[in-house]
């Protein structure tokens, strides 16, 4: 049996190498295969939000006089958000953790904007009006947007 150690402890140091290179390799690819996915992602987003923004551009957002002005583009800012969510949860690929991150923000936002329509129909005016200045001056999803690679998204 003298003949097999060698043959074996080659056979073994052979593996060992193919092991060791398969890990590498790994490693290596794996971010790649991320982020391919993220720019897939963000490709598809930054499609859907420039569709988005055209329909956005034929809104009337001339200077509200009123609160009852402001109340409408309140209601046709929160069809657009929930049409924008809507599409962009539709992208096939699988949303990478920034873009997770961005379509949470997207609900949030949708949510602030609900309070906003809340305390008009309230009759809280001026809470209606603090809490629309709060809600436009918010760059959380715009930010999220650009770190998930959909620069479109982001205003």
């Amino acid at each position: 049996m003298p003949g097999v150690a060698p043959s074996s402890s080659r056979h073994n140091a052979w593996l060992v190498s193919v092991a060791v290179g398969l890990a590498a390799l790994a490693i290596l690819v794996a971010p790649t295969v991320g982020l391919a996915g993220e720019r897939t992602w963000a490709s598809a987003a930054n499609k859907v939000c420039l569709s988005w923004r055209a329909r956005a551009s034929n809104i009337d957002i001339r200077e509200p006089r009123r609160s009852r002005d402001l109340y409408r583009l309140m209601r046709q800012a929160r069809s657009i958000e929930a049409g924008l969510l809507r599409d962009l949860r539709g992208i096939s690929s699988r949303p990478p953790e920034p873009a997770r991150t961005a379509l949470a923000e997207v609900r949030r936002d949708i949510r602030e904007i609900d309070g906003t329509l809340a305390f008009y129909l309230a009759g809280r005016l001026a809470q209606f009006v603090r809490a629309v200045e709060v809600w436009a001056d918010d760059d959380r999803p715009a930010r999220a947007f650009r770190a998930a690679g959909a620069s479109a998204c982001a205003g």
